[in-house]
């Protein structure tokens, strides 16, 4: 668990950084091409107009449709949800009441509930020639360890 919160801060601070810094790359060039626009604008309102002018008008103003398009299409980026710092105690105080609760005849088919919640999938693989059994990988289901680890 300390593994993953370690994991999961870094990566989720990186992707709102990532996300907030295309944002912000695109805003800023959103921002000099509208002012390109306004400056071929009042060329035109200037009598300033040609062909090239207005074509020049024309390809800025596709431009900006295109980054509007882009910005709009950028997720809304929340703060990164903080794990708590002690998030393994928790969890691991967690799983230690899980296995009280196992040791209980009425609860197994509650806490065989909370397990089922608990892994995602179990992958079984054979082991090597000549070796027997299989080795097998329990692969949690993150989410709900987390939201299990929150306090009630």
């Amino acid at each position: 668990m300390e593994c993953f919160a370690r994991a999961y801060r870094a990566e989720q601070e990186r992707l709102f950084i990532q996300k907030n810094q295309d944002y912000d790359q695109l805003s800023i060039e959103l921002k000099a091409l509208e002012s390109k626009i306004d400056n071929l604008v009042e060329m035109i309102a200037n009598g300033n107009m040609s062909l090239a002018i207005s074509k020049a008008l024309a390809a800025c103003e596709e431009t900006q449709l295109v980054l509007q398009e882009k910005i709009r299409n950028i997720p809304v980026t929340p703060k990164p949800i903080t794990l708590s710092p002690d998030l393994h105690d928790i969890y691991m105080s967690r799983l230690n009441d899980l296995q009280k609760t196992l040791s209980h005849e009425g609860i197994r088919s509650i806490a065989a509930e909370v397990i089922q919640k608990l892994i995602s999938r179990v992958e079984v693989t054979p082991r090597d020639s000549g070796a027997k059994g299989a080795d097998l990988k329990v692969i949690g289901n993150i989410e709900q360890a987390i939201y299990l680890s929150q306090d009630p």
